[in-house]
């Protein structure tokens, strides 16, 4: 394994980390649409934000390695992937399948994965530069709070509905 295939395999994470973090940003979105509060709808919304974010600084970061270490064969961004990773479902959005508690638990689930990985991705990246080190690491920092939210929001679902919970 030489070291340019393995910054290109950082860099490929980066680029598949804005992807998922785009279709996050779409069923958050959509979920944002569907709820019956506005306090909830706000909630989506702002979480949507941050994701829209994350995935334009994971692009241009990931672009900026590319150019600087030379690395080639990419696989473009490309919104057809997002049903090809099985980063989004085409026949339903998670809000529409799921009940509250049920999309409370996965995103809690699937940011707390994301965050795990996303911060081992982080430590073992040779390729950042400091700002761009400083940058992830404000966007680890919006998928612990993201993480707090959602797990707040499964604890009350916990309370209504152990058994279900489990």
């Amino acid at each position: 394994h030489s070291q340019q295939e393995s910054k290109k395999e950082q860099t490929q994470a980066l680029l598949d980390f804005a992807l998922a973090e785009t279709c996050s940003g779409v069923e958050m979105v959509h979920a944002a649409k569907m709820a019956n509060n506005e306090t909830l709808s706000a909630g989506f919304i702002r979480h949507a934000f941050d994701e829209y974010k994350h995935a334009q600084v994971f692009s241009q970061i990931s672009k900026a390695i590319a150019k600087r270490e030379g690395l080639l064969g990419l696989s473009r961004y490309l919104s057809l992937n997002a049903y090809d990773k099985r980063y989004m479902d085409r026949s339903a959005f998670l809000f529409e399948k799921m009940s509250l508690g049920k999309f409370s638990i996965f995103v809690y689930i699937s940011e707390r994965y994301a965050a795990n990985h996303f911060s081992k991705v982080i430590e073992k990246a040779n390729i950042l530069n400091k700002e761009e080190t400083i940058k992830l690491n404000s966007i680890l920092d919006d998928e612990n709070r993201h993480i707090a939210f959602s797990y707040a929001s499964s604890k009350k679902f916990k309370m209504t509905n152990p058994i279900k919970y489990f």
